[in-house]
């Protein structure tokens, strides 16, 4: 391959996670910081994250078993 061969190459798009407070995940789904505690526990979110003691979340994540979520 020349120079030219490796840049006209598409590259794979890593999925980066958009992290965000705990109470604005909880505000995106539409439910209590309470209720995502309560879906972490039962394994329908990803554990959150502690920065400086504070709770942080991907974004993007849809939780497992919401028909509602999938559906759309």
């Amino acid at each position: 391959m020349t120079i030219t061969d490796t840049t006209t190459m598409p590259r794979a798009k890593k999925h980066v996670k958009r992290l965000g407070t705990w109470a604005k995940k909880a505000a995106g789904h539409g439910v209590s910081c309470r209720t995502l505690d309560r879906w972490a526990e039962d394994g329908r979110i990803a554990k959150p994250t502690y920065i400086n003691r504070r709770k942080y979340g991907d974004l993007d994540e849809v939780p497992r078993g919401d028909t509602e979520v999938e559906a759309a």
